[in-house]
């Protein structure tokens, strides 16, 4: 393998207790719930992209609100 395909995805499950300024995605992100509001996300795709898959890869997540909180349990990317 070694390219990434147009049809790889991450999917994400997200728990916040606020979805507040978040931007529009492709499709449904798996969505947690229980004492945090659902978050309705999606699946993000990378569409055309020509970069090799071998080498190393980093997730960055942020939390730019200082009276909230979140957590990312697990991540994974299907080639």
């Amino acid at each position: 393998m070694s390219k990434l395909s147009a049809a790889t995805s991450y999917t994400f499950t997200v728990r916040a207790r606020t979805a507040g300024n978040t931007s529009a995605a492709s499709a449904p992100v798996t969505a947690t719930t229980g004492a945090c509001t659902s978050y309705q996300g999606g699946s993000y795709t990378a569409a055309g992209v020509s970069s090799p898959a071998a080498g190393t890869w980093l997730l960055r997540a942020s939390d730019t609100r200082s009276w909230n909180f979140g957590s990312l349990n697990g991540w994974s990317i299907t080639l």
